[in-house]
């Protein structure tokens, strides 16, 4: 797949700004993204539709390596509205949680969902630029940066290697594959009406008439590991949610009954080659090399 980037700072630095703005805009974000958070932020029992089974699937393998590395804190970069950083400070009661985005639309969502919640201090949200990360080498055990963050980023090269830069132990990274579902990233595909696409840049807008504009630059699995390989030793890329979303999308039917299946599906493919980049997200798990001293 022939990569199309902006080369131009000045081009990035407004293309950037365009998507800032969009999720700036997002009012409704933390509802689209996670549904009524008060009741199922932490349950995973709501079996509703696809994003419910992309949540579980990414959670699960979250949840495990985190319990594997056992960290003292954890950076959560492109927080969005905080829901995976209240995720992990909730089960990981002795964990210190830093969220950052890029949109201060965003972190003022985090901070107001927050208030529901009882950390003790231990989570914290600011604004911040993944490519010009504000915090020391090493500073973190385990960075997290899921779902369409690096998709967003022209420099994505640059924010692989601040993101490495202040991990010490571990990073999980999902981004957007190249033929998985269209996505409208801060609105429900049914709110849309009317979209295009030129180059790497979407511009949608929802039915009360607001206009988006936003960067989206899809990965292969080979593009995203080839990403990685010069900053840290990869110890896993699988797909996330590979088949379910073509079945989940558009059609009624019992999601709770239908998850085992899709669950042992998705262990049975979800590391082989001509699978992974159909896949919803494609996730990578990396330890850095600046941990040792290299890479850097």
């Amino acid at each position: 797949m022939e990569r199309e980037l902006v080369a131009d700072r000045s081009a990035c630095e407004e293309v950037m700004d365009h998507t800032k703005q969009a999720y700036d805009l997002a009012h409704d974000y933390v509802k689209f993204a996670d549904g009524d958070v008060e009741k199922d932020l932490f349950s995973f029992q709501k079996f509703e539709n696809y994003w419910d089974y992309n949540d579980i699937t990414t959670w699960k393998m979250i949840k495990r390596h985190i319990a594997e590395v056992q960290p003292r804190n954890v950076l959560d970069i492109g927080c969005g509205p905080g829901s995976w950083s209240l995720r992990i400070a909730h089960d990981f009661p002795e964990v210190e949680v830093t969220g950052i985005d890029y949109s201060p639309g965003q972190i003022d969502r985090a901070l107001e969902l927050m208030q529901n919640y009882d950390f003790d201090h231990r989570v914290r949200f600011n604004v911040a630029d993944a490519i010009d990360l504000p915090f020391d080498d090493n500073e973190f055990d385990v960075s997290i940066c899921l779902h369409d963050v690096l998709n967003h980023i022209p420099d994505y090269e640059k924010a692989i290697r601040e993101i490495m830069r202040v991990t010490s132990k571990l990073n999980i990274t999902s981004v957007h594959g190249p033929y998985g579902p269209p996505t409208f990233f801060v609105c429900s595909k049914e709110s849309i009406t009317s979209s295009e696409k030129d180059g790497n840049v979407v511009r949608f807008v929802d039915e009360d008439g607001e206009e988006y504009e936003v960067y989206f630059n899809p990965f292969s699995s080979g593009e995203l590991k080839e990403g990685f390989a010069g900053y840290s030793e990869i110890i896993d890329c699988l797909g996330i949610d590979i088949f379910c979303y073509k079945c989940f999308d558009g059609r009624e039917m019992n999601y709770a009954s239908m998850f085992p299946h899709f669950d042992q599906l998705e262990r049975n493919r979800c590391r082989e080659l001509p699978f992974i980049d159909f896949a919803k997200h494609i996730m990578i798990v990396s330890s850095p090399l600046n941990g040792n001293g290299t890479g850097f």
